[in-house]
């Protein structure tokens, strides 16, 4: 027997291996959202949550992340640097192919990063 979206009742397609989507969030049938293991949505979310987070913010590994980003001066090569080189040790299904920063007229600065996958997101 299946549920409405075909899934198996009480579980996942065989070969499936959830893990959390984040951000944490219901799908459209009000299930907790999910993506699927080694697949390039499941990289591209862990690439952006390791750029997003920054060293010492998580407990269980005080040293994962990126170091706090207010530090760099603009076009600072040691950002750009560390972004490949932390994606490179930590996700290494991801090869970062650009790194561009902006900043606006106020100052603030954004920082885009292309990444492709063994999939070629």
């Amino acid at each position: 027997m299946t549920d409405i979206d075909g899934l198996p009742e009480g579980g996942y397609p065989p070969g499936f291996t959830p893990h959390l989507r984040i951000p944490f969030g219901l799908d459209r049938t009000g299930r907790v959202a999910v993506v699927d293991q080694d697949t390039d949505a499941e990289v591209l979310q862990t690439v952006r949550v390791l750029l997003s987070t920054r060293v010492g913010e998580r407990a269980a590994l005080p040293r994962w992340g990126l170091s706090d980003p207010a530090f760099f001066a603009a076009g600072d090569p040691l950002s750009v640097e560390e972004i490949v080189e932390l994606v490179a040790d930590e996700e290494p299904r991801a090869s970062v192919q650009q790194v561009e920063q902006v900043i606006d007229e106020l100052g603030d600065a954004s920082v885009t990063v292309g990444i492709t996958t063994e999939g070629q997101l």
